[in-house]
C-alpha cells in the first residue's frame, strides 16, 4: 500500500509540473503577443485637432493631432495626408496593422518634421468629395518607427457644422394685484406638494410635505423621520426608486442596526456558552460512564 501511495504522490507531481510548464508557455506567448501589438499599434491620430471629425468643408486646410504612443521617448514626430487612392478600402478601420506597411510617398502632403508636438495643420489642396488619411511616424530614443493613422475625413464644401445655441433661461412672472410680479420659482420653504417641478432642487422636509398635503400630523414627531431629505423635481405619483433619494433619519437607521448586532453578538456568545457547558457535562458523565464500566 505504501509502494502504492507513493507512486500516486508521484504521478500526481509529475502531471503538475506538466501542467505548470504548460502554464507558463502559455503565458509567455501571451506576453510577446501583447508585447508585439503594443509595439505596431502604438498611437492614435485624429482628424481634427480639439476632436475627430468625419466631414469637412474646408478644401485647403488640414488639422490633425495624435497620442498615445508610449515606450522608449520619442524623438520626433513626422505626419503625412495620403488620399483614399493610394491605400487599401479598410485602411481607416485597420489604423495599425495597415499602417505598419504603409512605406509609400503620401500623395497629398509629404511627410513633415512635427518635432515633438501633439497636433499640427498644414495648407494643402483637397478635391471635393474625397476621402483623405492622416498617417502619423514616430521614431523613439532607440531608432525604432512607429505608424499611426486616422479613420479618414471627407471633404464637402457644402457641410455646416452643426453648434448648440445655449438659450438664456427665462424667468415666467405673474402679476398680482396690490403687490409686483413675482417669480413662479418658490422657495423651499413654501413648495407645494403637487407643484414640487416648480422649487429649487434641494433638501425640503418630508414632514413640512405631508403637513402641506395632509394636514397636521397626529403622531409624535420623530427626529430622524421628521429630517429625512428628498430630491425635489418628481411630483408623480409612480414608484420612482431612482429618483426619490431617502437620506434622512441616518442615525436612527445605524443605531438600530448596531443594537441588532449586539442582541445577535450576546445571543450567540451565550449560546455558545450554553453549549459549551452542556457539553462539558456530557464529557464528565461519559467519563463516569466508562469508569463504571470498567470497575
Amino acid at each position: 500500500w505504501e509502494s502504492s501511495k507513493n507512486s500516486l504522490l508521484l504521478v500526481f507531481c509529475f502531471d503538475l509540473l506538466r501542467m505548470m510548464k504548460a502554464l507558463v508557455l502559455f503565458a509567455l506567448f501571451i506576453a510577446f503577443t501583447c508585447a508585439f501589438e503594443s509595439n505596431r499599434c502604438t498611437g492614435f491620430v485624429k482628424d481634427g485637432v480639439s476632436s475627430d471629425v468625419d466631414i469637412q468643408a474646408s478644401t485647403s486646410t488640414v488639422k490633425a493631432s495624435w497620442a498615445g504612443f508610449t515606450g522608449e521617448k520619442i524623438l520626433r514626430f513626422e505626419w503625412a495626408v495620403v488620399s483614399s487612392e493610394q491605400v487599401p478600402s479598410d485602411f481607416g478601420a485597420k489604423s495599425c496593422r495597415v499602417s505598419q506597411e504603409f512605406r509609400g510617398h503620401p500623395d497629398v502632403y509629404g511627410w513633415q518634421n512635427a518635432g515633438v508636438s501633439s497636433s499640427a495643420s498644414a495648407t494643402v489642396r483637397l478635391a471635393e468629395g474625397q476621402k483623405y488619411f492622416v498617417v502619423v511616424r514616430a521614431t523613439n530614443g532607440l531608432g525604432q518607427q512607429f505608424y499611426a493613422n486616422s479613420n479618414g475625413f471627407i471633404v464637402d464644401s457644402t457641410f455646416v457644422e452643426e453648434r448648440e445655441e445655449i438659450q438664456p433661461r427665462e424667468s415666467h412672472t405673474k402679476s398680482s394685484e396690490g403687490s409686483a410680479a413675482r417669480s413662479v420659482i418658490f422657495a423651499q420653504a413654501e413648495c407645494p406638494i403637487n407643484q414640487a417641478w416648480k422649487c429649487n432642487a434641494g433638501q425640503v422636509s418630508v414632514r413640512e410635505k405631508l403637513e402641506e398635503f395632509y394636514g397636521p400630523p397626529r403622531f409624535g414627531v420623530i427626529a430622524g423621520f421628521a429630517a429625512a431629505p428628498v430630491v425635489v423635481g418628481d411630483d408623480d405619483d409612480d414608484s420612482d426608486d431612482d429618483d426619490d433619494v431617502i437620506g434622512g433619519g441616518g442615525a436612527f437607521g445605524i443605531a438600530v442596526a448596531i443594537t441588532a448586532f449586539f442582541c445577535i453578538l450576546v445571543l450567540g456568545v451565550m449560546f455558545i456558552a450554553a453549549f459549551g457547558k452542556e457539553g462539558g457535562e456530557f464529557q464528565t458523565n461519559v467519563r463516569r460512564h466508562d469508569n463504571v464500566d470498567e470497575f
